[in-house]
């Protein structure tokens, strides 16, 4: 039987419409222009609209929702515990790319126990790098699906 905290999560993750990924460069300066179509998918019109008004080196709060690689199914006979290990263990794996890449453009950042999400404070082009990214199913703004204020 699963937990009310792991069904809430799988919840959440399949509430996050899916995208097409793919990858498209954008450069510093392509970022004062409109968002590519592949990138702007990805990111929530609300916070399409509100990088657009943001400073070159203005930062905003994000959520940066994952791909789940592989949702591990309850076995029976198997304890809640050993599945929540198991899907912890998955989202674990499913952000691991995006927690590097946050860490190699000096972000900080953390992340959720149960959900494939990771909450940061980035730069207008710091967002537009991540959604590239294939791992990136959505990024979301302050006003939208976080834990932060508006």
């Amino acid at each position: 039987m699963c937990s009310r905290a792991a069904v809430f999560a799988l919840s959440l993750w399949l509430a996050v419409p899916a995208v097409a990924a793919g990858g498209t460069n954008v450069s510093p300066v392509a970022a004062l222009e409109p968002a590519p179509p592949r990138v702007a998918t990805k990111i929530d019109s609300r916070l399409l609209k509100r990088l657009r008004a943001l400073r070159r080196d203005e930062g905003t709060s994000v959520s940066i929702w994952v791909y789940l690689r592989s949702a591990p199914t309850p076995q029976r006979g198997e304890t809640r515990e050993q599945y929540l290990k198991e899907l912890r263990a998955a989202i674990v794996a499913s952000r691991r790319g995006v927690l590097r890449a946050l860490a190699r453009m000096g972000a900080r950042y953390t992340t959720a126990a149960l959900v494939p999400v990771v909450f940061a404070r980035l730069t207008r082009t710091q967002v537009f790098a991540i959604a590239r990214r294939p791992d990136v199913r959505k990024i979301y703004g302050p006003d939208r699906n976080t834990r932060f204020g508006p």
